[in-house]
């Protein structure tokens, strides 16, 4: 996979976060966004890790990030 492809990036972050890695994760799809994975798709995406790890706060930031509500 290329590094610098969002949807090779975007794949391996949900990987990660199947495999129970979500600062892998996490950091993964911030390295997407400048190649072009959308902010709003990235946002859902890091709402859920927000979520699993208990920071509600957070969560919160990325839905209304994600246009979600």
């Amino acid at each position: 996979l290329k590094k610098d492809e969002f949807e090779a990036l975007y794949i391996l972050a949900r990987i990660a976060l199947l495999e129970g890695d979500s600062k892998t994760a996490e950091k993964l799809l911030r390295q997407a966004v400048p190649y072009g994975l959308s902010e709003a798709e990235a946002a859902r995406q890091l709402a859920w890790i927000h979520l699993r790890r208990g920071e509600w706060d957070k969560a919160a930031q990325a839905l209304a990030a994600s246009g979600q509500k």
